[in-house]
């Protein structure tokens, strides 16, 4: 009987032991959720760090080229370049309140066909990375990608007096 009261009380300091960190963890993880959900960020900023980060990704594509040797920094950077983008999409450009009322539904859409379309290229550079056909990529990059960024920062980024564009830079 002794040795049956050492075991269970073996077993469950044991359980405390891997039960306390656990709980410890989960505990800092739904306090630090409920402080984030608690400040709400506005969709501007939303978006203007949506798009930081897809100028980032591409940045680190458009450096050397996409080739064999970074193919796995290349489907990283593709991957945030498609996640931010789906983000931005969901959210209206700042630039929309000054467009007329009766415009303003068309001027949306075209934002987010553009963006959509932009997503579609990544994944097609994405695809002809993993079939390995980095050419392709560097091209899909190059000659498109980069191409409908300028043209949608043209179309929906404002300029300030200054002649720089939202953020003090040009991307």
């Amino acid at each position: 009987m002794r040795r049956a009261a050492s075991r269970s009380g073996r077993v469950l300091t044991l359980s405390l032991l891997v039960a306390a960190p656990l709980c410890a963890v989960l505990w800092t993880s739904l306090s630090r959720a409920d402080a984030t959900a608690s400040v709400p960020v506005a969709a501007d900023e939303q978006l203007e760090a949506a798009m930081s980060e897809m100028n980032a990704a591409l940045k680190s594509l458009g450096r050397g080229g996409i080739t064999a040797d970074n193919r796995d920094a290349a489907l990283e950077a593709l991957s945030k370049f498609q996640r931010e983008a789906i983000v931005a999409k969901a959210l209206t450009p700042p630039m929309a309140a000054k467009i007329d009322e009766k415009q303003r539904p068309e001027f949306v859409v075209g934002y987010r066909k553009m963006l959509a379309e932009s997503i579609k290229l990544a994944c097609d550079a994405e695809i002809a990375v993993l079939d390995g056909k980095f050419k392709d990529a560097d091209e899909i990059l190059k000659n498109k990608l980069m191409g409908l960024k300028k043209a949608g920062h043209d179309k929906y980024q404002e300029e300030e007096e200054e002649g720089h564009e939202r953020g003090g830079k040009r991307h």
